[in-house]
């Protein structure tokens, strides 16, 4: 079992909310890098002592590395995992192939963005799930990651430095030596969560229009039968997934309000949905 120091693990969840639903759901949308208050489900997920010894009841073995990289055997986090596990002898790490860092995270002013516009842009919605990956992948964003202060990280990490105390214990480590490193110099004095100008954000509506419109062939718009084939690939997936028919025949509403056979259709999917 992996364990991260719960600033920075909130803060990377936090920002994973911009995308995902889940995350969404427990770290909310303020416009900061942490949530300023945990729901009591928030703090038992990131209360790392209850759950390892919640696992420790049901696991024989178990194994405890904290999610640092300066531990990492060498400066890998995949490599430190196989030689956690003993598989070092069989394994040549020389040769081993690393595939490239996926889910990266996504700029400050890419965050700030996509929390700004939630309200407007629900998550699981289909205006949603179209601009997110237009953002994060898409755009160039302004190089600096969303960070809370020092101040704020060390008051967000001093709820859990009792219950880390008491894990450190448990683990057996030696001396009084904290769980986690508690150098805090990564984060800047002041956070840097300044909202957005009404100019960034319009610049940023541009560029996802234009993203958006070098995507979608212009035939599509006026062509009869890329309309029957959304349509029939939506009546295809019904019975299997109905969300994504729903979605495609919502699309093809659009591109041909006045079909009467969509429509009936969509209103069909809306409702078993």
């Amino acid at each position: 079992m992996y364990i991260r120091r719960q600033d920075k693990l909130a803060t990377s969840q936090k920002q994973e909310g911009t995308k995902w639903v889940y995350n969404s759901i427990v770290y909310g949308h303020e416009l900061s890098a942490l949530p300023s208050e945990l729901t009591p489900a928030a703090y038992a997920y990131l209360d790392f002592n209850q759950k390892v010894l919640m696992w420790h009841k049901l696991a024989d073995q178990m194994i405890v590395q904290r999610f640092e990289p300066a531990r990492f055997f060498l400066a890998c986090l995949i490599r430190d995992f196989l030689h956690a596990l003993g598989l070092g002898e069989n394994c040549d790490f020389a040769q081993l192939e690393i595939p490239d860092k996926m889910n990266e995270s996504i700029s400050r002013e890419k965050q700030l963005f996509l929390h700004k516009i939630h309200p407007y842009f629900p998550d699981e919605s289909l205006s949603k799930n179209l601009i997110w990956p237009i953002v994060s992948s898409q755009i160039e964003g302004d190089n600096q990651k969303l960070l809370p202060s020092q101040k704020q990280a060390k008051d967000f990490y001093a709820q859990f430095e009792s219950s880390n105390h008491q894990l450190a214990e448990f683990l057996g480590l030696e001396g009084s030596s904290p769980l986690f490193d508690d150098n805090f110099n990564d984060y800047p004095d002041e956070a840097n969560n300044a909202e957005l100008s009404t100019e960034d954000i319009c610049l940023m509506f541009s560029k996802i229009i234009n993203a958006l419109a070098s995507s979608i062939p212009a035939a599509i718009t006026n062509n009869n039968r890329h309309v029957d084939a959304i349509r029939d690939i939506a009546i295809s997936r019904a019975e299997i997934n109905t969300p994504l028919a729903r979605d495609l025949m919502q699309i093809a509403h659009e591109m041909r309000p006045s079909g009467v056979f969509i429509k009936q259709k969509l209103e069909e999917y809306k409702r078993r949905t």
